[in-house]
């Protein structure tokens, strides 16, 4: 799945960029992108992967992926608002 390689390539430059760099409104944007890309691997996972296993777990797996996608989005405003702020405070 080439989404989850470029989520996880992703996820170790950002944080290799986090130790270089510690600034509020760059790490906020680095967590939205990096939201984005987990947002997209899990919503993959529930597309296109066919989870066979027994029907009880089969639902309990696509509904835990249903979850982790809505806390993303509210992960990714949290994210967005943090930016703004910090932006807004520092002028």
């Amino acid at each position: 799945m080439w989404i989850f390689n470029l989520s996880i390539g992703a996820s170790i430059v950002g944080n290799i960029l986090f130790l270089i760099y510690h600034a509020g409104w760059f790490r906020s944007l680095i967590k939205i992108i990096l939201n984005i890309l987990s947002f997209m691997v899990a919503y993959y996972l529930y597309v296109v992967f066919p989870f066979i296993l027994s029907s009880g777990i089969t639902v309990l797996v696509k509904i835990v992926l249903i979850l982790v996608m809505v806390a993303l989005v509210i992960a990714n405003l949290v994210e967005v608002v943090k930016l703004i702020l910090g932006l807004l405070n520092r002028e």
